[in-house]
């Protein structure tokens, strides 16, 4: 788990405060991943049967919506008491293996449920039940935002204790929460009209771009806070070694997760501001002292250049960070090396500025060449093609994807919409040879299908023939 706000120390809830449940993912969380990771439980703990002596209102309806009268009951309920907690998430159906999430945003009916109690309450406490970031507009307004992840079949009782201090919260986030979707760089062009996944962001995903573009973001990666509090100092550098004390300077015991990054002083060159090079976890109870170690590596400065991996020579910057946005010692070190210029390609393209989008003009700069997509065209499909481009171009491939969903929908439960999603995409998606591997398909009804949709009629009809 991640706390990622917790103004005036709302967390962990004192014993005399009054504390209500608001949330259908209270009685159901999201506790595991959908597709093949999917798991029946043991036990499975929910937030309700962890915590049954607190009022509990579902509110939501399991798709995430919500009408006006379960609004006015969840404002009822949180002006009622001290402190709201409200469980929200993204249902099965918005992530799942197989298909991709289409935005961040979380269902409607949530936003608008916490919108609403923190009008009522402003002492409301978000749990957050998703595998994957998502945008948080109400986050100026709540007092506390924690985000459990996926936390498995006991998250039930491990958010009970998490919220009333039993454990303190130690997790740290490991990927970038943006402001909006539409901060990403491959927001504007990934999935838009065509089958590739086209990576014009190059090396900067992730904080690797917006820390060098100096784009705003949510939460910086790397980032969680905790009950307790940490002070780094007596930063020393030997050899190829850096060490510094890492104090627990609050009243809880706790965990940091500490990070060394390495930040070139040659800016130009093709290569990201700072870069995560290792990182610890240490526990530490109140008062307590620990000196932490790093081992410094060659490879830490390392980048691929001309066909080899070199190392650009010259100063270097190493910070002791608590994510990588907040940087708490720094010391550096002069590397010998070779002199690397910017890349002749880099100039005048994006990769120089990240300012705006990655266009393919650029993109091309990148790859050294100028990249052109298969065309699919009937007389050209061959095995390595799935139903799902063929479909785009070939009566009878829609018709196998129509079969398709109806086949599935028969086969799977009507309310696991994210499963039947998964398996769609999965199947539609898996290429001809792919799906007569694992025997959805008869090798000669694929082969068959395969020349009738390259209008190859006498083909097809002798490998029907034949199966």
């Amino acid at each position: 788990a991640v706390l990622l706000k917790n103004s005036d120390g709302l967390l962990p809830i004192a014993p005399d405060k009054t504390v209500c449940l608001i949330g259908h993912m209270a009685q159901a969380m999201r506790f595991q991943g959908s597709g093949s990771s999917f798991i029946k439980p043991t036990r499975l703990v929910q937030p309700t049967a962890a915590m049954a002596d607190i009022p509990y209102l579902e509110a939501t309806s399991a798709d995430g919506s919500i009408d006006d009268g379960q609004i006015i009951l969840a404002k009822q309920m949180a002006a009622a008491h001290d402190i709201a907690i409200v469980t929200v998430g993204l249902p099965p159906v918005y992530e799942s293996e197989g298909f991709d999430r289409e935005h961040m945003r979380l269902p409607d009916g949530h936003n608008e449920l916490i919108e609403e109690v923190v009008k009522a309450n402003p002492n409301t406490v978000v749990v957050l039940f998703s595998g994957s970031p998502v945008e948080t507009p109400w986050l100026d307004q709540v007092g506390a935002l924690l985000y459990m992840v996926l936390p498995g079949q006991a998250g039930g009782q491990a958010l009970h204790d998490l919220l009333y201090g039993h454990i303190t919260p130690s997790g740290k986030l490991s990927e970038t929460w943006p402001l909006i979707y539409e901060d990403v760089p491959s927001a504007s062009f990934y999935s838009h009209g065509h089958k590739d996944a086209r990576y014009r962001e190059g090396i900067y995903v992730g904080y690797r771009y917006y820390d060098k573009a100096d784009v705003a973001v949510r939460f910086p990666f790397g980032f969680g806070l905790s009950y307790t509090t940490f002070e780094y100092a007596r930063l020393e550098l030997n050899g190829d070694y850096v060490s510094f004390d890492l104090t627990n300077t609050g009243d809880y015991p706790g965990a940091e997760i500490v990070q060394l990054y390495i930040a070139p002083s040659q800016t130009a060159i093709h290569r990201p501001k700072k870069e995560l090079k290792d990182f610890k976890k240490v526990f530490l109870k109140p008062g307590e002292t620990r000196r932490i170690e790093f081992g410094l590596d060659e490879s830490y400065f390392s980048i691929w250049h001309q066909g080899s991996w070199q190392i650009p020579g010259g100063e270097y910057k190493l910070l002791i960070a608590s994510d990588v946005s907040s940087v708490e010692l720094i010391t550096e070190i002069s590397v010998p090396g070779t002199i690397i210029t910017a890349p002749d390609w880099q100039a005048g393209s994006w990769y120089e500025t990240l300012q705006g989008t990655p266009e393919d003009a650029d993109w091309f700069k990148l790859l050294g060449y100028e990249y052109q997509p298969e065309k699919i065209i009937p007389g050209q499909f061959d095995m390595s093609h799935s139903i799902a481009e063929m479909k785009e171009h070939s009566r009878l491939m829609r018709l196998a994807y129509w079969g398709l969903k109806r086949y599935i929908g028969r086969t799977i439960d009507q309310d696991d919409e994210a499963v039947y999603q998964m398996m769609l995409a999965s199947s539609a998606e898996s290429s001809l040879s792919s799906l007569q591997v694992i025997g959805q398909l008869r090798g000669g009804l694929i082969r068959s299908a395969l020349h009738f949709a390259n209008h190859d009629l006498r083909k097809g009809v002798k490998a029907l023939l034949n199966r």
